[in-house]
């Protein structure tokens, strides 16, 4: 079995990929990851080298939600598809599901780990301006062509309909491999991470 997958560098998608591909691995199937958004990092580099028959193919084309990103999104079209022509695999995994209306010569899983209009509506309690409209299209094209969606929550499923049309689909929850952490004695402390200025990440609660 060969899964051709799509993952980009500069978020969790890439932790997701990486372990769902250790995990592909260790049941004996082949992973081609195609990096887009940046270049993978030297320690990016060193994760993937490190999962059992995964190969890397890199690229920096930009993502749809980043800023003039269609001509990108057109040529890594081209690119994944003579990818796929080269490489035959049996499934396509795609963790940016635009890329599910092209024209696949395998089935195509598309991911929505997350997107614009959800969230512009539920942390600034607003639609998503006019401007986000290809994006939007583009979506809802690439979801309705998919043979299988995959959200990792109800109501990001959820949302997934509500702003795209998605019919179908399966809620399947992210998860990470315990061997990964240590566990130590907790202390009396509240740690977080993240963008002060990002009203998602709501660090104001704290």
């Amino acid at each position: 079995m060969r899964v051709l997958m799509t993952t980009d560098t500069v978020g969790g998608v890439w932790t997701y990929a990486i372990e769902l591909a250790q995990s592909l691995g260790d049941a004996g199937v082949e992973v081609m990851l195609v990096t887009m958004g940046e270049l993978p990092s030297m320690a990016q580099r060193k994760e993937a080298q490190q999962v059992r028959r995964l190969e890397l193919y890199e690229s920096s084309y930009r993502l749809p939600w980043m800023e003039h990103p269609w001509d990108d999104v057109r040529a890594a079209g081209d690119w994944l598809l003579d990818l796929s022509a080269q490489l035959a695999p049996d499934v396509i995994h795609l963790n940016e599901p635009v890329y599910a209306a092209l024209d696949w010569n395998a089935p195509v899983i598309a991911v929505g780990h997350s997107c614009v209009l959800s969230w512009w509506q539920a942390v600034l309690n607003t639609p998503a301006p006019d401007t986000w409209r290809r994006y939007q299209v583009a979506m809802r094209r690439g979801l309705t062509r998919a043979d299988e969606v995959v959200a990792p929550s109800a109501w990001m499923l959820q949302q997934l309909r509500r702003h795209y049309g998605v019919r179908h689909g399966r809620i399947i929850p992210n998860g990470r491999a315990a061997s990964s952490f240590e566990s130590v004695t907790k202390q009396p402390m509240v740690f977080a991470a993240g963008r002060v200025w990002d009203p998602a990440k709501n660090l104001m609660a704290l």
